[in-house]
Formats: C-alpha cells, sequence, structure tokens
C-alpha cells in the first residue's frame, strides 16, 4: 500500500496505491488473497496514505 513518504517505486508488483481504480483495487486484492488462501488478515506496512483515502478503503 502507498505510504505518505517514500517513493511508489519502492512497493512491490501488486500494490495498492490512491490513483488505481476501484475495479484496479479489487483484482489486486483478490490476486493477493488466491497467492496466500490461508492468510486471516493483511498488513499494511506503509500504506499509511492508501489507508487514509476513504474511497481505497471503502473497497475493503
Amino acid at each position: 500500500m502507498e505510504p505518505k513518504k517514500g517513493k511508489k517505486s519502492w512497493l512491490g508488483p501488486g500494490a495498492i496505491t490512491t490513483d488505481l481504480t476501484i475495479k484496479e483495487i479489487r483484482k489486486r486484492v483478490e490476486a493477493a488473497i488466491k497467492d496466500v488462501p490461508h492468510a486471516v488478515g493483511m498488513n499494511h506496512h506503509m500504506g499509511s496514505k492508501a489507508t487514509e483515502d476513504e474511497r481505497v478503503m471503502k473497497m475493503f
């Protein structure tokens, strides 16, 4: 998830950024869940910008 400070280039593949459409965010989240099917949660790590964006978080 996109941080407030730092570069988008620091993020790995499938990162959630505030410039993505809701459709693309959903696609990336679903792909991540498929990659780790036993996961019970998620960690936003550096994602303060994304987690503060109501539009992005409503998707969850």
